[in-house]
């Protein structure tokens, strides 16, 4: 094409078109060479949160909404309750929505006296409880953090690194049942000392950031190495003061939306994927929003902790 004409063009294309604003379920390219949805819902722990008889409820009520992507596990008891609202989801949209168009991941906390046989029997039972043949992603969780660790020093031990268990768990994508592996709670100091043994780096690592906890250092060793970050507790937890905080009211003032919408939208802007944890209707329908934030508003929000996050 002639390039006077490539730029004319170029000049005359709307900006929703040359850059679309992100969406709930828009793509993420992960190094599996799959996409993972932008947005997804946690499934809420039971009976910290709501009674197990009506934890479903709000999972079928995200489905039903628009979410494709579900996280969950076992440590948090929540896969069973996760299959429920995916197989009631999928009976009742008789086949306008199928499996493969849902994105499940489930995480499995390390124990260091797993062998091969009891990683497998383990996803044999995530699998029955989550009512599906296969996962999208399966982690191994590193638990919180202690608190007598400081951030530069790893969760495991020299003699207690879990990629055994990794290994293992990588192993089953040979059976169709997982489709990536990833892990969950990881810093800069485990994951360097997970990768110098890891057989397949991680799909993902899940953890815990948002403008108060930006975890910089980690998002720029994953990005250097391939691992798509998840985004966990993106507004900063129970009790957050980040609603209130005065540089996100500033900038949702200026887009027009709510604060949970700036919040997300700055993990998207920051190439991170986020779930969330909901258990209204009205906070998962609030949770759906994105737009499309400006180097201004980073700004803005980066100054929330100092730390430039881009």
């Amino acid at each position: 094409m002639n390039p006077s004409l490539a730029n004319f063009m170029l000049a005359k294309t709307p900006k929703r078109i040359l850059h679309p604003s992100p969406t709930l379920n828009s793509p993420i390219s992960l190094n599996t060479g799959a996409t993972i949805p932008a947005l997804g819902v946690i499934v809420p722990q039971y009976p910290f949160i709501i009674p197990k008889e009506t934890q479903e409820a709000p999972v079928l009520h995200a489905l039903r909404a628009g979410y494709r992507r579900i996280d969950c596990g076992v440590s948090h008891g929540s896969e069973d309750t996760a299959g429920l609202a995916i197989e009631q989801f999928l009976n009742e949209t008789k086949g306008s929505v199928k499996r493969e168009d849902l994105f499940i991941s489930s995480k499995v906390q390390w124990n260091k006296d797993w062998d091969d046989a009891m990683v497998e029997s383990a996803l044999g039972g995530c699998l029955e409880r989550l009512t599906v043949d296969c996962v999208d992603l399966w982690m191994l969780e590193a638990g919180e953090r202690h608190h007598e660790l400081q951030e530069t020093e790893p969760h495991f031990g020299c003699h207690d690194l879990p990629s055994t268990t990794y290994a293992a768990m990588a192993a089953l994508m040979s059976t169709n049942r997982v489709r990536a592996v990833g892990v969950a709670n990881f810093s800069v100091p485990d994951l360097e000392q997970f990768l110098a043994k890891a057989n397949v780096v991680p799909a993902v690592n899940q953890i815990e950031c948002h403008p108060l906890l930006p975890q910089q250092e980690t998002m720029d060793f994953c990005v250097e190495k391939g691992i798509h970050v998840v985004a966990d507790r993106p507004f900063g937890g129970e009790g957050t003061p980040l609603f209130n905080e005065e540089c996100v009211k500033r900038v949702a003032k200026k887009h027009s939306v709510g604060a949970e919408t700036i919040l997300l939208s700055w993990h998207v802007a920051r190439n991170a994927s986020v779930v969330a944890k909901s258990v209204t209707p009205a906070h998962i329908d609030a949770n759906r929003k994105l737009v499309v934030l400006s180097e201004e508003d980073m700004e803005i929000l980066d100054s929330i902790s100092g730390e430039k996050t881009r």
